[in-house]
């Protein structure tokens, strides 16, 4: 008798055990960051890559606003050479990943631009 309720009590314990696990996993959060884009963006070759950031914002259901985590991911130049694809990612707290590849319009960098901006750097 002794040896049967200590069976039924094992058994009841498993099944307890498996059930918060269960449920700690299906209430874990597993849903990666949104990010959206607040205007028509340009990208301008040679551009500081927090001027792309600055119209960039991903939001989290559970963490709110995670745009301080937010990277630039890679930037290709597309057949044509007037537009750009680029390639952003942001996570959560759970480390959930988002990515989004957004088309830009593409300018590249002015010659006298970056000229004066070489030999101001040589004179230094």
């Amino acid at each position: 008798m002794r040896k049967r309720i200590l069976i039924i009590v094992g058994i009841i314990l498993i099944l307890v055990l498996i059930f918060v696990s269960l449920l700690t996993i299906f209430l874990e959060d597993h849903t990666a960051p949104v990010i959206e884009f607040e205007e028509e963006m340009v990208y301008t070759q040679g551009e500081d890559m927090e001027e792309l950031l600055k119209h960039v914002k991903a939001v989290d259901d559970v963490d709110g606003d995670v745009s301080n985590t937010l990277i630039i991911g890679n930037i290709n130049v597309l057949t044509g050479g007037n537009k750009v694809k680029i390639l952003f990612a942001a996570k959560d707290s759970k480390n959930n990943v988002a990515k989004v590849s957004k088309v830009v319009k593409y300018k590249k960098a002015d010659k006298k631009k970056n000229e004066s901006s070489k030999e101001k750097n040589q004179s230094r």
